[in-house]
């Protein structure tokens, strides 16, 4: 009897923790509306919730097609967007939703969002303040992903868990922001994968600035994009900031390695360096150093101005 006894409670047990457990959900377009708060567009036709992890990607709706999430919140143990090979997957948080906190949570261990090659996350909420992302564990954008920060929401908090592992160099995080200057964070020792500053969202001129922390680690490449000023205020004494692949500067816009105070930096490269727009200093002195382990060029034509040295 005591035998059963036990057995009837593990069983028990077991049967919560399957109940508990959490479910992968799917995509499969069926609303035809795109909206991610339509249930008809998951498989099973029921919305996803606070313990399930979401897939997008292309097991169940083939081709490109785009996801809008709603103006609430939504929380999620993990996201992860994969489309196969040559096929584009977009979410995006629209213009609409104007939550400043937790718009979008996710409270699973590990890479709690991933964006694989073709997968774009677009973040456009109408926000001009606070955070409106809380991500946990880990964020990683894989070679040929890219997360979009079309927001003027914060993004300090979160992006210190930016993956830094192999395969991350070329998936891109870009700024392209509205309303004025805006602070890239650098805090932290940042480390990006590839970088890119836009102006489009402003109407084609736009100043980013970084200014706090320590050094700024760029393990893919530097692009700066037509129309962008990006001026960058060494924070310490002689502080570096390293680009491990190319340094992009397109026509008309500016990177001002040491754009005030007294602080003096190193701007060290290891790819390829194409300037058609300008390279300056408005500060201390800025050196601009060459130092790949194989053969680098310099191109375009743009120009270097005031003190910076190149070496």
């Amino acid at each position: 009897m005591e035998t059963m006894r036990k057995g009837v409670i593990l069983f028990f047990f077991f049967n919560v923790s399957l109940v508990a457990k959490s479910a992968t959900i799917y995509w499969d377009g069926g609303g035809g509306d795109g909206l991610w708060s339509t249930s008809s567009n998951w498989v099973g036709d029921v919305l996803p919730g606070a313990s399930d992890d979401i897939l997008l990607d292309n097991a169940f709706l083939s081709g490109n097609y785009q996801v809008t999430l709603p103006n609430s919140a939504v929380s999620l143990l993990s996201l992860r967007i994969s489309p196969i090979a040559g096929n584009s997957i977009r979410l995006i948080m629209p213009s609409s939703n104007i939550i400043t906190t937790n718009a979008f949570v996710t409270t699973g261990l590990g890479y709690t969002v991933i964006i694989d090659n073709g997968g774009v996350f677009e973040n456009s909420a109408g926000v001009t303040s606070g955070t409106n992302f809380t991500i946990a564990d880990t964020f990683q954008i894989n070679n040929g992903g890219r997360y979009i920060h079309k927001t003027r929401s914060g993004h300090a908090g979160w992006t210190s868990r930016l993956s830094r592992f192999s395969g991350t160099e070329y998936g891109v995080f870009e700024f392209d922001v509205s309303g004025g200057s805006y602070a890239v964070s650098t805090s932290s020792n940042r480390i990006y994968g590839t970088l890119e500053l836009s102006s489009l969202k402003a109407g084609g001129t736009q100043v980013y600035t970084s200014n706090a922390g320590g050094i700024l680690t760029i393990n893919g490449n530097l692009i700066l994009n037509s129309g962008v000023t990006y001026s960058y205020t060494p924070p310490a004494a002689t502080i570096t900031f390293v680009v491990n692949n190319d340094v992009l500067i397109s026509p008309s816009a500016i990177f001002d390695l040491c754009a005030s105070g007294s602080n003096s930096m190193f701007f060290q490269a290891k790819g390829n360096f194409v300037i058609d727009g300008i390279m300056r200093e408005s500060g201390n002195t800025a050196d601009f150093v060459l130092n790949g382990s194989s053969i680098q060029s310099i191109s375009g034509v743009g120009s270097i101005q005031n003190s910076v040295a190149l070496t």
